[in-house]
Order: C-alpha cells, then sequence, then structure tokens
C-alpha cells in the first residue's frame, strides 16, 4: 500500500466492519477520503477513495456488498448527478491504489 504518513492524516475512525475485520474511514489533510479494511495480519488494504465520503462509501460497497457501514453520519449524501460525475475518477484511482498494495 502506498504509504500516508500521519502528518497528512486529518482523521481516522471505524466506520464498519468486512468478513470480520475492521474498516475505517480515513480522510487526509488535503480532502481524499480512503476507505480500509484492516486484515488480519494487521496489514491495510484499500477498499475505496473518494474527494467526499458519500464517494468513496459508494465505491466501497458496490465493490463489497457484504461491508456493514455501522457508523452514519447526517452529511454523507450527494445529489445522483455529482455523485456520477466523480465515479469513474475514483473508481480508477481506487484501482490504481489497490494496484500498488
Amino acid at each position: 500500500m502506498q504509504t500516508i504518513s500521519n502528518i497528512q492524516i486529518q482523521g481516522k475512525e471505524q466506520i464498519g466492519e468486512l468478513d470480520g475485520n475492521d474498516v475505517y474511514e480515513i480522510v487526509t489533510k488535503g480532502g481524499l477520503y480512503l476507505d480500509v479494511v484492516m486484515k488480519k495480519d494487521g496489514q491495510l488494504s484499500v477498499l475505496s477513495t473518494g474527494s467526499h465520503k458519500a464517494i468513496a462509501r459508494h465505491i466501497a460497497q458496490k465493490d463489497n456488498p457484504e461491508l456493514k457501514i455501522t457508523k452514519l453520519t447526517k452529511s454523507e449524501s450527494l445529489p445522483p448527478q455529482i455523485l456520477e460525475a466523480n465515479l469513474p475518477e475514483f473508481i480508477e484511482l481506487t484501482k490504481k491504489m489497490q494496484e500498488m498494495e
């Protein structure tokens, strides 16, 4: 996985689980959202990326239907046209980050 240093991270919180593993949302100071799963061996694996948590979660849930999101907030939604306009870029970024693992 591409390393993101602690100095670049604005926040991190557990948002759910996938196959018994904790799923975290990491937000960088630059505004990138990453949904990652903590594997049993302690390694993080990228599930999704996005410029907004709604984009990241949409990609993560689409690619991992068994993902259980337990942390919900009011500001998660985006208008459908904005979500659809941004999906291709962040689907591609997610794939690139997964290839680097």
